[in-house]
């Protein structure tokens, strides 16, 4: 556990600007609704052993081995896409203002109280209007486990989109531009 925790720390210290092959992929999923500019990605995963996670502002920390070559300064690999757009809606919640309390008091209070149930919703919906009421009704972790299942379900084939989770991914990249003083 110690050792877990000082190569988590290790990592964040030493975050990176995203690269041109994750900034393309997130710019395709977000659109302008994100500030691309601002987010850091490390790599040393999650101090209790997660793969990843969205501690503060605009920095996601991901497992070495979600990277090529497990090596945090290279490329975030395009299997491990759906992840990043989980951890990447967590920063598009903080700035859009999308959870109660904080993102990440949200998310660990949740994993404490609710653990995996926290993630779940609906799959048999299959209605766009549906699937959006469950996104808009979920909390951060439903909300980014829908956004999740999205882009797991194009991540192969960017136009092989499921049906049922596009006004989902409207509604994100409809947020806009980046509000003011984000």
């Amino acid at each position: 556990m110690l050792f877990s925790a000082v190569h988590s720390l290790r990592g964040l210290i030493r975050s990176r600007p995203l690269l041109g092959s994750e900034c393309e992929f997130l710019e395709r999923e977000f659109g302008p609704s994100l500030e691309l500019g601002r987010i850091r990605l490390a790599g040393g995963g999650q101090p209790f052993g997660r793969v990843a996670w969205q501690p503060a502002a605009a920095l996601i920390q991901l497992a070495d081995f979600c990277f090529e070559q497990r090596d945090p300064q290279c490329a975030v690999s395009p299997a491990v896409y759906p992840i990043l757009a989980h951890e990447a809606l967590h920063v598009w919640q903080r700035v859009h203002k999308q959870c109660a309390l904080h993102v990440s008091v949200d998310g660990l209070w949740l994993g404490l109280v609710r653990g995996r149930a926290a993630y779940g919703y609906d799959r048999a919906l299959a209605d766009p209007q549906l699937v959006l009421e469950e996104f808009l009704a979920g909390n951060i972790e439903r909300q980014g486990q829908m956004f999740e299942d999205y882009v797991r379900s194009n991540v192969q084939l960017v136009h092989a989109r499921d049906p049922k989770f596009v006004a989902v991914a409207d509604y994100v990249r409809a947020t806009g531009s980046v509000p003011r003083g984000a």
